[in-house]
Order: C-alpha cells, then structure tokens, then sequence
C-alpha cells in the first residue's frame, strides 16, 4: 500500500535504529526532520529507551543540531511516571537509569529499595544483587512494571542487549510477568491520545522494528518500517494483522520524495 506522504499532518518516529544509531542520524533523517517542519507538519518521536529523559533527549538532540522540545518526545519512562502519579503511587523500586529516575521525579516519584511498585528498565549497572532486591519485593506483593520487551538495541553499528535481557531474568526470578507501560502497550497509546490532540487517520508511525508497527496500529495510525538491522524484509513481508505495515521504506530518500 502506498501512503501519500504529503496527506500526512503528524508524524510519530521511533528513535533508536529509525532516527539515529545513537551516535549519529541515520541518512537523510536530519533533513527529512528539517523539511517537515518547514512544510508545519508536526513531528514527534517515541522511544522505550529509558537512558535519558525527556529533557535529556531534547538536549541530545540540541547536540546534534536539531532543536527539538522536551513536549515532543514521549518516553516510557515519562508514561510510567505519569501513570504511576495517577495511581497515587510516591515511590519505587527502580532497575533502570538516571533517565528514567529523572522522569520519575518530575511527577513526585522518589526511589527507594522498599516499595510495593518495581519498575524494570535498560540498566547497564544491573546486577544479582539487583535481582535479588527485585525477587524479595515482588514475593512480598510489589507490582510489577517494565518499560519494554526489547532485546537489542543499536549503538553505532554494534547491537548491544537490552530491557528483554534483564526482564527475562526478573519474570524468571519472580515467576510474574511485567506489565509494559512502553510500545506497543495501551497505557503509552492512552498518555499519547491524552496529550496530543490528532486525528489518528491524519497520522504515520515510521520505525524499524514490527513492535512500532504494531504499536501504529493500535493507535489508528497508518505504519511505515524502515528497513534496518532490526528487522529483516522476509519477517516484514510475513507479518499479518496490526503487525503488518500499510509501507516498507527501502531507502529514506523515498520518504524525502515524498513529501
């Protein structure tokens, strides 16, 4: 299915392998960036990763020279902070980074080794003690939370193990499987549609990975994926139902042309 780029009025980006390799743009996607904005289309980005914040991404990407403001990032640490706030929840058991403990405490949320909440996250410091701490907490009826299911993500042209590595460990651990609160989870399409205000016709998710397609989907949104390291075009071209994207982008320039 072709998708008439220039109909679109919002555009939702995945982050890690879509727009950048975290180092560095992909090809093309600063200037596909630059030329909707010029064009008024408006542009967000959703990411699970939770290493930074909303303020932190918005300033990794001032770095990078794009100016891009913290209300147009949506990350699962900012869901999990605001949906934990609603549930009158102040503090939590966090396996995760300073990204995800900032986006925490904008919305009250304090970190401490005894909470009824636990929330897993990307950790590069995680540890058995870690493990252990979760184990004892869950055993003790704390809930369980976790901001994605990714496996790997990319960082230049390396992949690296991600939250799916260390939540398989906990949900091993705890025998519990964790609630997501990031892609492709109703509580990240919930926080979107409360504070976006959209027509989901009028709107595409361009990512590289059959999640940000399904997640797309949920939403009412049309889906574009990127090919990538990610995800190879044979499992694309198998993928049936919300996992099926409306287009596949070989090449960025395509994007580009289009509008």
């Amino acid at each position: 299915m072709l998708i008439n780029y220039k109909n679109i009025k919002t555009f939702f980006f995945d982050l890690d392998g879509t727009i950048w390799n975290w180092k560095d743009f992909n090809p093309q996607m600063r200037h596909i960036i630059e030329r909707l904005e010029k064009k008024h289309k408006k542009v967000y980005f959703v990411t699970n990763n939770t290493t930074l914040s909303k303020k932190g991404y918005s300033q990794k990407f001032s770095r990078m020279g794009l100016q891009i403001s913290e209300e147009q990032i949506i990350t699962a640490g900012y869901v999990a902070a605001k949906y934990l706030q609603s549930k009158g929840v102040t503090s939590a058991y966090v396996i995760g980074e300073q990204g995800l403990i900032s986006d925490l405490s904008t919305q009250g949320i304090t970190v401490t080794e005894e909470s009824k909440t636990v929330i897993v996250s990307y950790d590069r410091n995680f540890t058995y003690s870690k493990l252990k701490t979760v184990t004892d907490l869950v055993t003790k009826g704390a809930k369980l939370y976790t901001t994605g299911r990714e496996t790997h993500w990319l960082v230049g042209k390396e992949k690296y193990p991600a939250v799916g590595s260390i939540l398989a460990a906990v949900e091993t651990a705890t025998k519990i499987k964790a609630e997501n609160l990031g892609k492709p989870g109703t509580l990240m399409k919930q926080r979107i549609l409360e504070d976006i205000f959209l027509f989901p016709e009028d709107c595409l998710f361009i990512g590289d990975e059959l999640i940000d397609v399904e997640f797309g989907s949920m939403c009412g949104f049309r889906t574009a994926i990127i090919l990538s390291d990610m995800e190879s075009e044979i499992n694309i071209k198998k993928a049936k139902g919300t996992l099926k994207p409306d287009t596949i982008i070989r090449d960025s320039r395509e994007l580009i042309a289009g509008l």
